[in-house]
């Protein structure tokens, strides 16, 4: 190995004027390869959310249409529950 080169483990660097950088890239590295354990899991928490917001407002939509009070409301709700749904089965289609 040359004088000039920092074999820092998971990467190499010049001496004197890139160590830092390298090793800071390093961590970004390694601090999104364990992240990858966990977004699967994010991804369904944030799904499972938004079903549930998007079933009861679209039932709040659709009761108050029903009564025949809110009917603005209503629809306002069922438009926004039926987005809710999408935005979760598309949050987890592959």
């Amino acid at each position: 190995m040359h004088d000039c080169a920092v074999e820092l483990g998971q990467g190499l660097a010049c001496r004197g004027s890139c160590e830092q950088a390298v090793e800071r890239l390093i961590l970004v590295v390694n601090q999104n390869y364990a992240n990858l354990t966990v977004t699967p899991k994010a991804f369904r928490a944030t799904a499972l959310v938004y079903t549930l917001f998007g079933v009861a407002t679209f039932l709040f939509g659709f009761y108050a249409l029903w009564q025949g009070r809110l009917a603005g409301a209503g629809v306002v709700a069922l438009v926004f529950g039926a987005i809710a749904i999408f935005s979760a089965i598309s949050s987890i289609a592959p």
